[in-house]
């Protein structure tokens, strides 16, 4: 067995290992004390005893021994032995914690101080001897008079004969035989012979499925439980058949002799005990199985950097489709049909195939929806408020870059609505509200952006007191007129802070600057709503994935640019005595009784002036983050799929920008970024007319 398949097995379990945690979590963080289910139970127990028997095949003994005493109180608290409490529930989020830590120094390859987690493995073992169970239990029975017992002065070995048969898939999901059979070893001596004999034709031969069975003798002390154990990870992709041959006595060794008058009463007793956890173990293990069965997919495990370099491969062909689209229409007219509809057909096909790789990305929200429950938890307790957070949408998808990037700026967002948000249980009562706060957090697909709400019924932004402080840090200028929305949003400016008193949850103001920065570096934007004594809304909206987008290319002066289709409404030609300015460079025109914000584009970037066809305008009317506005442009050059570049990977940053593509016909294209331009807009005004503004903040 070689050491490549070793690692790769291992870090197969080691993923694993996190998402029976998440799940373990989860389910802790929602359990009902008073109601607890038997199923929920039954899960939370599964999920250690999974991880200690896949921890024992990588001899990862530390994780062994410290979910073996977990795993003992969660089947007490199964049998009804011992009552589910609140502080039990809290110590058991605090053992998950640990062992979430232990693994991932297991995946780093990192030691850990042999008493690490000590002081939860305490608590667990005092809440056990609390009960009458566990070491504190035989500790107690120690105390009393003891009567002599005689030493053992032979042990007995068994003989086991093992049949272990994969299933052709197996491979397939990522677990390799050899492992398992080489963890035999640790328990004893074994014996193994290979069965051959479903070996097709050379020819006949799949690289990826497993053809070959296995026969083990193992002589061992330990019990089939222990077998078992090894084998927990492939019960579902092969058949397992333990049976006991024999079982011959020997006598002791010196060295075993002596062990055993070192071992105390309690260590006997906790033997037996975990004898009694590894068969309840192995029935939980056998129904979640059989309950599993009916309802397995196959599914397999492929490195992100593999799928990464596909979608950049399907990226150039897409590329390479524009370019032989525009080679083509320099052709004669008579080869025009045949070679055009030819390539048609190659877009549709192409097409599909980047939704195909691009579906192998995305991954549903839910994956990172399912940390902020315990975020949350953990914050009110620090903050002493009663916070309760409600989630829709978690099986919207997205990227799976998007998802592992979005992490820390969503729990910044959470920690500001919960801080400085939610009030106090006494407070909010004071105002009529109830003494629970809430944060809602809500995903979901629209016109081919993911829209991620974080709301909060708390205090508001006091916005007097926000733009004061703006003020004070030099933020703002004076002169300038902002709306109210405007003042919430002062808050993602860098370094700005009104908390009087630094925590380590507010932090020192510069975290939301951050926020924001992240966000847009994925190509997305976020903005507040605040109403003052109702709460807080952050909106955050992202692509759908980072690689392709279809795009409408314009011509302004003699550049081009991409507008993202996804941010078009319409595209209208107006006269110009319908365009009506409002105050000097502000513009505006009546579109079917709506009165639309008009901004020349040629301004934004400081290219050639629009040209003027002196009898109406080209208005392409587009939509960001609920607000719509209209981009004059000079002509529309059609519609392409492109692949995004980023920026900052090549040059510096430009605003208004959200990256880069290669047209058909080699040039390189800046694509826009929508959600700025009005923004931008606002600044060129302030520059241009300095005097003419003044201050007024809105009453809202």
């Amino acid at each position: 067995m070689s050491t490549d398949n070793t690692e790769q097995f291992k870090k197969t379990f080691i993923t694993e290992c996190f998402e029976l945690l998440t799940d373990a979590e989860s389910i802790l963080l929602e359990i009902n004390v008073d109601s607890a289910s038997l199923d929920d139970l039954n899960a939370i127990f599964r999920c250690a005893h999974s991880i200690k028997g896949g921890a024992g095949v990588f001899s990862m003994n530390n994780i062994v021994k410290f979910t073996h005493v977990v795993e003992t109180l969660l089947d007490k608290l199964r049998d009804s032995k011992i009552t589910l409490t609140k502080p039990i529930v809290d110590i058991l989020i605090r053992a998950n914690d640990i062992i979430t830590k232990m693994v991932e120094a297991a995946r780093d390859n990192k030691e850990l101080d042999d008493d690490f987690g000590a002081g939860v493995l305490e608590e667990v073992e005092a809440v056990l001897s609390a009960h009458g169970e566990g070491h504190g239990a035989s500790k107690a029975a120690s105390q009393a008079p003891k009567v002599n017992q005689a030493k053992p002065t032979s042990k007995f070995i068994k003989q086991y004969l093992i049949e272990f048969i994969p299933s052709p898939e197996m491979l397939r999901s990522g677990s390799e035989p050899f492992v398992l059979i080489k963890a035999l070893s640790n328990l004893g001596i074994p014996n193994v012979r290979c069965k051959v004999e479903n070996i097709p034709d050379f020819h006949d031969i799949d690289p990826i499925s497993c053809y070959m069975s296995w026969e083990i003798d193992l002589e061992t002390s330990c019990s089939d439980n222990d077998i078992a154990d090894i084998f927990e990870f492939v019960s579902d992709v092969a058949k397992i058949k333990i049976s006991q041959q024999s079982e011959i006595e020997l006598p002791l060794s010196e060295e075993e002799l002596k062990a055993h008058e070192a071992q105390s009463p309690e260590q006997e007793e906790g033997k037996a005990s975990e004898d009694k956890t590894q068969q309840a173990a192995k029935d939980t293990s056998k129904d979640a199985n059989k309950n599993a069965a009916s309802s397995n997919t196959t599914t397999i495990r492929v490195d992100t950097d593999k799928i990464d370099k596909l979608v950049n491969m399907v990226g150039e062909l897409v590329i390479t489709q524009s370019m032989l689209y525009d080679q083509a229409k320099r052709l004669p007219m008579e080869y025009h049909g045949g070679i055009l509809r030819a390539i048609e057909e190659l877009s549709q096909h192409s097409r599909e195939l980047q939704e195909a790789v691009m579906s192998v990305r995305m991954q549903p929200v839910k994956s990172l929806f399912s940390r902020m429950p315990r975020l949350i938890r953990d914050l009110a307790g620090q903050l002493g408020k009663d916070i309760k957070i409600e989630m829709s949408g978690e099986q919207t998808e997205i990227d799976k870059t998007v998802i592992e990037q979005l992490g820390d700026p969503l729990m910044h967002m959470i920690r500001n609505s919960c801080d400085h948000g939610i009030e106090k249980p006494q407070d909010r009562i004071a105002k009529g509200k109830p003494a629970q706060g809430s944060v809602s957090l809500s995903a979901a697909n629209r016109g081919g952006r993911i829209i991620i709400e974080i709301k909060d019924d708390g205090a508001g932004i006091n916005r007097d007191r926000v733009y004061k402080k703006a003020l004070e840090k030099g933020l703002i200028d004076p002169t300038v007129q902002l709306s109210g929305e405007e003042i919430d949003n002062l808050v993602f400016l860098p370094g700005f802070s009104t908390a009087e008193v630094i925590s380590n949850i507010s932090g020192r103001g510069v975290g939301m600057d951050v926020v924001r920065r992240n966000i847009e570096g994925l190509g997305g934007s976020v903005v507040i709503k605040s109403e003052m004594g109702k709460g807080s809304v952050f909106t955050v909206s992202l692509p759908l994935t980072l690689a392709i987008l279809d795009g409408m290319i314009i011509r302004v002066g003699e550049e081009q640019y991409i507008i993202p289709i996804e941010n078009i409404v319409e595209t209208l030609s107006i006269k110009h005595g319908e365009i009506n300015e409002v105050t000097k460079g502000n513009q505006v025109v009546n579109i079917r009784g709506e009165f639309i914000n008009i901004i020349e584009l040629h301004k934004i970037f400081s290219v050639s002036a629009a040209n003027d066809n002196g009898a109406a305008t080209l208005v392409v009317l587009v939509e960001s983050l609920n607000s719509k506005f209209g981009l004059v442009v000079d002509e529309l050059l059609g519609q392409q799929q492109v692949v995004i570049k980023s920026l900052e990977e090549n040059s510096n940053p430009i605003d208004g920008i959200s990256g880069a593509t290669i047209l058909g016909d080699g040039k390189v294209s800046l694509i826009l970024d929508i959600s700025k331009i009005p923004t931008i807009h606002q600044k060129i005004l302030v520059k241009e007319n300095p005097i003419e503004k003044r201050l007024k903040i809105e009453e809202c």
